[in-house]
Order: structure tokens, then C-alpha cells, then sequence
């Protein structure tokens, strides 16, 4: 009987035994797939940060994982590597955020004292719209000690901009006894025939918004106001864009489509209208003298038929909105000069399907950066601002030095444990503002090679308007928010 008590009790022990170890092995798997599910979810969440192009949105995605970090804290089964890999991620995001910053302040820093009074407030433009960026990202991205410290820093240049505005206009004013005879000027006309073919020379100038009119469904019809409720009214050499909608050519791109225009000639103006949206776009093209017509007897007395107007509707509300064009047209020195500006030698509807031809030659800026045209294949010294060689041919990028052993872009790391290629060899077309661009995404970058014919300056803030000018730089910024220097002109 003894024995078999005692053999009843070896199994009860082995049983207690084996259960607790197996309790314990358990709880010891729950913790390692609990921790790579954590893992997993903050690799996600790196991936969007590093996918997502708006700004606003990556922030937000940067709040997200410092909250979740946060919460992570209050587990009492936390795993050291997933909280080095929140602290990591975080980490990587607050200094794309703070590198993209120090950029904005070194672009719009005043180095060159000789610069325009334009120049240096648009300039501060920049600055003071950095600092509110800056004071809505706070201690998101930066520490109360440094957020204090960029902020300090971007008063500062702002202030020491504005003196060197006042003394340039110092400067200016002792050298008003040098009176110079200025050139006689004569006046460009609206060309309604050059608009049906994309060239909008005639239309430069400063449009602003005199009148709206618009239905508020109250049985009343279109109400006419006068004033401003729109999204103003841009016009380059081959672009006009009024809020999401641009009109390029014989296209209207309402911001999610692209529509083909018809034009139509009427009495002393012209017309261009949609057909095959659901919301119809109708712009009118009137020159100065022209009367307005079909648009109502009570017109708002804003509305100057002494000066060029241009008249966007849309069938959605029927919304309407009248822009003129200050002093009426654009001015310069003589008709001829005007005719030769509009001449250029950058083809630029030959660049946009990969045929460099027109640019064949040796490109330099500033900084003695070169790039090499040959046809189809344009090859650069530098073209990431990276100190990195580079070839275009056609649409394709290679830049060898962040090739692979098989000759195609490496995997790089880019937040935490991922991953992404070095570049892509693709190159993506965008046309914005009137400026077409060729891209490829880098890891927190993406590389833009910026082509503006003569005449057209984009973002920049100095440079010769007068002459064919590229850029190519990596940059999360208006591909042509670039100093001076970095601009790139031809030179043989």
C-alpha cells in the first residue's frame, strides 16, 4: 500500500511539474508572437510614414507612433526591442522633419548682398510660413529647448533679411541722381489666336478676382457680388491655373481629370469649353474694349471693360469668376523684343517624350556642376546636389554609384528595420505651375530634374528669366525653390 501511496504521489509532482513548465513555455510563446505583432505593426506604420507625400499626413503618422509608444510604456510585458524600435522610428521621422526644415531656412538665408528688395521678401514669404510650420509640428518633432532654439533661428534671419532689404533700398536711394532714360514701352494686346495654341505671352501680368456670381438655390437664380471668393488666378508662358484647375493647350485638368477644350471665336473674344465631364468648365477670353456678353444686366460696376478680363464658370452652382488684368496688358520694351522673349530654343514638348536634341550642349550652374546633352541621354556630374553621377536616357535614370551588383538600384535601409530602393529607374513626368519635371523617389527625397524654358523663373527667387535653364536636385520642396547657384545654363 506504501508504495503504491508513494507512486501516486511521484505522478501528482511530475504532473504539477510539467504543467507549470508547460504554462510557463506558453506564456514565454504568447510573449514572442505578442512582440512580433507589435513589431510588425510598427513596420506598417514606418512604411506609410516613408510612402505618404503630404507633409500634414506624415505628421500625423509621427503622432501616431508616439502615442502608441506611449501606451506601449504601460504593458507590463513589454519587450526592450520593440521599445528601441518605437524610440528608432520616431527618432528617424522627428529628423526628416527637422532636416527638411534646415533647408528651408539655408534656402531663404540672404547670401547674396547684391540680391532685390522682391528677392528678400519673398524670401521672408518662406520664413515666416516656416514658422508656422515649425509651431504646429512643436514638441512633436522637436524638444522645448530646441524648438525654442529653430524658432529663435528663423526670427533671426527673417530680421537680418528685412535690413538687408532696407539697405538695398538705401543703397537705391543714393543712386537716384543717376537718372538713366528708360526704354519706350508699348503695350501687347490679348492674342486670342496664340492662346488657342497654348502660348499665353499675351497674358502675363497680375490678374485679380473683381467679381463672382454664383446659384445659392433660393429660387433667386445667379446672385453677382462683388470681390474675391476664389482660389486666384496664375498665369505662366503655357499654363493657366485657377485653384485645382489648369489649362494647358487645348487640355482642362479640373484637378482630377483631364478634359479636352473646344475653342470657339466670337465677337472680339474667345471662348474654351468642356464637353465631356460631369461639371462643364466655359472660360472667356476678353480683350479690353470688348463688352461683355450673356452674362446679365447687373454685372457689378468692378468689372472694367478698359481693361483684359478672363471669366471662369463651372456648371456646378453655375459659379462664376471675373479676373482682370492690372494696367490692362502686359507691357515691354518694343514689339520685336517681345517676339524674340517668346522664342525658344528649349523644345519643351520634345523634352517632355524623351528627346533631348534641342538641349544638346554643356549645361553648367554655380557650383561647377556640369551636364552633358546628347539627343536622348543627358548625363550629370551631380544630379541628386549628392555629389552623385548620374545618366537620363529617354524616361530611364542609372546612377551607378547606388547600383547593385546586378547593375539595378541596391535595397537601402530607411526607418527602422525597412527597406526601399536606392532610386527608381523610371522616371515619372509631372508638369506643375507651368514647369515639367522629370522624378524619381529616394529614400525621404525625391529627385526632380526641372526643365524652364526662357521666361519662365518657377520658385525661383534669382536667376537669368532671359535664358533656358534646368535643375535638378533631391528635395521634398517645390523642385524649384533653389538658390541661385544651383541652377543650371547653358554653356557650349
Amino acid at each position: 500500500m506504501k508504495n503504491k501511496r508513494w507512486v501516486t504521489v511521484v505522478i501528482i509532482l511530475v504532473l504539477a511539474i510539467g504543467g507549470g513548465w508547460g504554462y510557463v513555455n506558453y506564456k514565454n510563446q504568447q510573449r514572442t508572437i505578442n512582440t512580433d505583432v507589435q513589431l510588425s505593426a510598427i513596420r506598417k506604420t514606418i512604411n506609410h510614414f516613408g510612402q505618404e507625400k503630404n507633409a500634414q499626413q506624415k505628421l500625423d503618422i509621427l503622432k501616431t507612433l508616439i502615442k502608441d509608444s506611449k501606451q506601449y510604456q504601460q504593458v507590463q510585458t513589454k519587450n526592450t526591442k520593440v521599445n528601441k524600435t518605437y524610440q528608432l522610428a520616431i527618432s528617424k521621422a522627428q529628423q526628416y522633419f527637422k532636416d527638411q526644415n534646415k533647408e528651408v531656412l539655408k534656402a531663404n538665408t540672404i547670401q547674396d548682398k547684391s540680391v532685390s528688395d522682391a528677392t528678400i521678401q519673398t524670401k521672408n514669404r518662406r520664413l515666416n510660413g516656416l514658422l508656422t510650420t515649425v509651431k504646429d509640428q512643436g514638441t512633436t518633432v522637436y524638444t522645448k529647448p530646441a524648438l525654442k532654439t529653430i524658432t529663435n533661428q528663423v526670427k533671426e534671419t527673417i530680421k537680418a533679411n528685412q535690413q538687408q532689404a532696407t539697405n538695398t533700398a538705401t543703397s537705391s536711394s543714393v543712386k537716384t541722381e543717376q537718372v538713366t532714360t528708360q526704354p519706350e514701352k508699348k503695350s501687347i494686346a490679348m492674342a486670342l489666336d496664340e492662346i488657342k495654341t497654348g502660348n499665353y505671352q499675351s497674358l502675363l501680368g497680375d490678374w485679380q478676382e473683381v467679381a463672382v456670381s454664383f446659384n445659392r438655390h433660393d429660387g433667386k437664380g445667379n446672385i453677382w457680388e462683388s470681390g474675391s471668393r476664389g482660389d486666384g488666378l496664375t498665369i505662366t508662358a503655357n499654363q493657366i491655373k485657377n485653384g485645382p484647375m489648369t489649362i494647358i493647350g487645348n487640355t482642362l485638368n479640373d484637378g482630377t481629370d483631364s478634359h479636352k477644350l473646344t475653342f470657339g471665336d466670337k465677337a472680339g473674344y474667345l471662348t474654351a469649353d468642356t464637353n465631356d465631364a460631369a461639371v462643364i468648365w466655359n472660360v472667356s477670353f476678353y480683350p479690353k474694349g470688348v463688352a461683355l456678353t450673356n452674362w446679365g444686366a447687373d454685372v457689378p460696376t468692378t468689372v472694367d471693360e478698359n481693361k483684359d478680363r478672363l471669366i471662369i464658370r463651372t456648371s456646378n452652382n453655375n459659379y462664376i469668376e471675373v479676373f482682370q488684368r492690372d494696367g490692362g496688358s502686359t507691357t515691354q520694351t518694343t514689339v520685336d523684343d517681345e517676339k524674340s522673349e517668346i522664342k525658344q530654343s528649349m523644345a519643351l514638348d520634345e523634352v517632355k517624350v524623351g528627346n533631348y536634341k534641342s538641349l544638346n550642349g554643356t549645361w553648367q550652374n554655380g557650383m561647377g556642376n556640369q551636364i552633358t546633352v546628347k539627343n536622348e541621354t543627358m548625363q550629370f556630374t551631380d544630379i541628386t546636389s549628392n555629389k552623385e553621377p548620374g545618366t537620363i536616357t529617354g524616361q530611364q535614370l542609372d546612377i551607378p554609384g547606388s547600383d547593385g551588383p546586378d547593375g539595378t538600384p541596391k535595397e537601402v535601409s530607411y526607418i527602422g528595420d525597412s527597406t526601399m530602393k536606392a532610386y527608381k529607374q523610371t522616371l515619372i513626368t509631372e508638369e506643375y505651375n507651368g514647369v515639367f519635371s522629370l522624378k524619381s523617389t529616394l529614400p525621404g527625397a525625391m529627385l526632380c530634374v526641372s526643365f524652364l524654358p526662357k521666361g519662365m523663373m518657377g520658385d525661383l527667387s534669382g536667376g537669368d528669366v532671359n535664358k533656358d535653364k534646368i535643375i535638378a536636385v533631391g528635395t521634398q520642396n517645390s523642385p524649384t525653390a533653389v538658390e541661385a547657384d544651383q541652377v543650371y545654363y547653358k554653356i557650349s
